[in-house]
């Protein structure tokens, strides 16, 4: 299985977030940022409260995943590294992924 961040106007609900059969490769489960990076993990590893104030703080105007994509990743790590506990956008995503997983699976 794999997961798909998707943009910030969406948000789903993490009750619902595998299907059933989900230990399949195949199933391709799309989340939103707020979704994967909740305020319990924002205010724990950045300066944010939640992950729209902390893009609403970026230089970039971002309100779609289309925009946030159009971001390189070098200028992004940059930002992730003056904001938050981690070096770059891969290992805030790293940090974040087994929790995420951990949430889906207590609901």
């Amino acid at each position: 299985m794999s997961f798909e961040i998707v943009g910030f106007e969406s948000e789903l609900d993490t009750d619902s977030a595998l299907p059933p059969d989900c230990e399949s490769d195949d199933h391709i489960v799309p989340i939103s940022f707020e979704a994967f990076f909740p305020s319990s993990f924002m205010r724990l590893y950045t300066d944010a409260e939640t992950f729209a104030e902390f893009m609403q703080d970026s230089p970039w105007q971002v309100t779609t995943l289309a925009e946030f994509e159009m971001i390189p990743e070098p200028d992004l790590d940059v930002y992730v590294d003056d904001r938050t506990e981690f070096r770059s956008w891969t290992e805030m995503l790293r940090a974040a992924g087994p929790d995420f997983i951990k949430r889906v699976q207590n609901h």
